[in-house]
């Protein structure tokens, strides 16, 4: 008798579900968005832009949508795609209105600010956007009509390392292949990264805002103090967002009557600048020999230094394995390794497997090492089974099914592995 394992669809409607909704309801996003990622419709306007969603988008899940109720997760993404679309690529116009224009402004210091946590690459511009970890935009090389992300990965495998070298100097190079990517979820998602977990919220883009403005002003205070236009520096000082006392201070520095100053005029003291700094380093010494003691006598009494508490492994039951998973990384060089042991209840080794290479921190190379673990459970079709790991924070990230901006296209591989396996457990 012959079977199937995917029976596909009967009626535009999946004649198998799974576990997940969301999942079994992904056909219809696709749909959605091969309608709007074309090259043809980045050339409409904004009101051919409404008519295509209204009548096109807005009638691809209208028939199953009579049928099955869909989760609020995914009528969600459904809306966030469409709002990018309509939003993300519009421009100013003549006549515009002030609303508008505040749209725009905010969506282009989002643009400026925000950062892609990499699946697919297919919505990531190289040379436009944000995604490299640690720096922003990729300065334009030549005339290379390499335009998305997507061109620089190898599907399953990860980036591209040969193609990155061609394109790109050696230290972008690095930085482009360390920044994680994800192998098994593959959706690009636009992360905020002034939050630890990586939302949007309006007081970190505040902050954002405020930081951008005081170091432009800082920018534009250095330009003009080296111009000796004093009028011009007088008016930079004054209008600087800092404490009144701060605005004094250099008002007295620029005039020159800081105390050191009156000191040597009226006083007859002799400023020794070399003096001053060898003073200052001794205080600094002092200061932390003394807190340096204080922080040890501290730590002494509560048994933090000295012996350190023996970790004992911890027998799983007799019907499940025991996966460990643990992660080294060199702050400096940016290298990394990974280690998996799969053991029984008797602590007999199963199976295992390690890996080399290289990332941004020691939080993304615990959750690749975590990733690793899951992928091996998945080929060796492991169903009951614990996974630990001595990563409190990736821990308490995948129990709550909370984001970490850090690691953020990893977790999400994570998740998905996870959500496939309800047998397995994390610790």
């Amino acid at each position: 008798m012959v079977s199937w394992e995917d029976p596909g669809r009967y009626l535009g409607l999946p004649t198998r579900w799974g576990r997940s909704k969301n999942r079994a309801l992904e056909w219809i996003k696709e749909k959605i968005l091969d309608k709007m990622q074309g090259w043809k419709e980045k050339l409409l306007n904004q009101a051919e832009k409404e008519i295509l969603i209204k009548a096109v988008i807005q009638a691809i899940p209208a028939f199953a949508m009579n049928v099955i109720k869909f989760p609020k997760s995914f009528c969600k993404g459904i809306e966030a795609a469409i709002a990018r679309f309509c939003l993300w690529e519009a421009r100013e116009g003549r006549n515009t209105s002030w609303i508008w224009k505040s749209l725009l402004e905010g969506r282009d210091f989002l643009r400026r600010k925000g950062r892609w946590s990499i699946g697919s690459g297919t919505e990531i511009d190289i040379w436009e956007d944000n995604w490299v970890a640690r720096i922003g935009k990729i300065r334009r090389c030549g005339e290379e009509q390499t335009i998305k992300v997507s061109d620089l990965i190898k599907q399953g495998e990860g980036w591209d390392e040969n193609r990155i070298k061609e394109l790109f100097p050696g230290n972008i190079a690095e930085l482009i292949t360390r920044t994680p990517i994800s192998l098994i979820n593959k959706k690009d998602n636009l992360i905020w990264p002034y939050r630890a977990e990586g939302q949007y919220s309006v007081k970190s883009c505040y902050r954002a805002a405020k930081e951008e403005k005081d170091t432009k002003e800082e920018i534009k205070f250095n330009e003009v103090s080296s111009s000796q236009n004093l009028k011009e520096i007088w008016g930079i000082i004054w209008r600087l967002p800092v404490p009144q006392k701060i605005r004094m201070f250099l008002w007295k520095a620029v005039e020159g009557i800081l105390p050191t100053r009156n000191q040597y005029i009226f006083q007859q003291a002799k400023i020794n600048p070399e003096q001053a700094i060898i003073n200052a380093e001794y205080l600094a010494v002092e200061y932390h020999n003394t807190t340096r003691e204080s922080s040890t006598d501290h730590n002494s009494s509560n048994g933090i230094i000295g012996d350190r508490k023996r970790i004992t492994w911890r027998t799983p039951p007799q019907d499940r394995l025991k996966v460990n998973t643990d992660a080294a990384f060199h702050r400096d060089t940016g290298k990394a390794a990974s280690a998996v042991v799969v053991r029984n209840w008797q602590g007999k080794i199963i199976t295992g497997t390690t890996t080399k290479f290289i990332t941004t921190s020691a939080l993304a190379a615990e959750a690749q090492a975590y990733r690793e673990a899951l992928i091996l459970i998945k080929n060796l079709q492991i169903e009951n089974c614990i996974i630990e790991t001595d990563c409190l924070p990736l821990v308490q990230a995948v129990k709550a099914r909370t984001p970490i901006a850090e690691v953020d296209a990893i977790l999400r591989d994570i998740l998905q592995l996870l959500e496939e396996a309800p047998a397995v457990r994390a610790t």
